[in-house]
């Protein structure tokens, strides 16, 4: 319930202090009583992700995943990643989809669509190929929104170029700009 009070558009700032405070005061009688797992540190997370508070996301809750011993899963980078582009720390955002590949972590299709916006907008040639590769081993498609921006690049490297032809549907208008 926080999580979604958090994100509500024209929400005050003293409002969204006291629904941090209050789901963490809930979270630490809980664990008074209960370990806490993977589901309630996540809704931590998008609780202070909704409220683009990294400070209390790196002082308070992701230090209690190493406390407790939890894995992050890819919830947690999906979380994670939506914060950064809408603060638009898109190296960060990067980071946190490289740190997610290095712990064996599938990203989902949410979040593959977070990191091609951050890579699109960095114009970064190699984070677009990555992401569309992987969006190729899950058989998806990115949203139309951005394989119509990927249609309208002017300057495109060989093997995007190849990628996406050969795997999105973007109506045959890739590179004719410059190809």
């Amino acid at each position: 319930m926080y999580a979604g009070a958090c994100r509500v558009p024209n929400t005050q700032d003293k409002h969204i202090k006291m629904y941090l405070d209050d789901g963490w005061k809930l979270y630490q009688q809980m664990v008074e009583d209960t370990p806490p797992n993977i589901q309630v540190l996540n809704s931590l997370v998008l609780m202070f992700s909704n409220a683009l508070n990294p400070i209390g996301l790196e002082t308070k809750v992701l230090p209690e995943y190493t406390k407790h011993r939890i894995q992050h899963d890819v919830y947690t980078y999906q979380h994670l990643t939506k914060m950064y582009l809408n603060m638009l720390d898109l190296d960060k955002v990067i980071e946190l989809y490289r740190k997610c590949l290095a712990a064996k972590i599938a990203p989902n299709k949410l979040m593959l669509s977070t990191v091609l916006e951050a890579g699109l907008r960095k114009e970064d040639s190699d984070v677009v190929y990555d992401v569309l590769t992987s969006y190729v081993e899950l058989k998806q498609e990115p949203h139309i929104r951005q394989l119509k921006t990927l249609s309208m690049l002017k300057h495109i490297p060989d093997r995007l170029f190849v990628l996406i032809r050969k795997n999105f549907n973007v109506q045959g208008k890739i590179g004719l700009q410059t190809r």
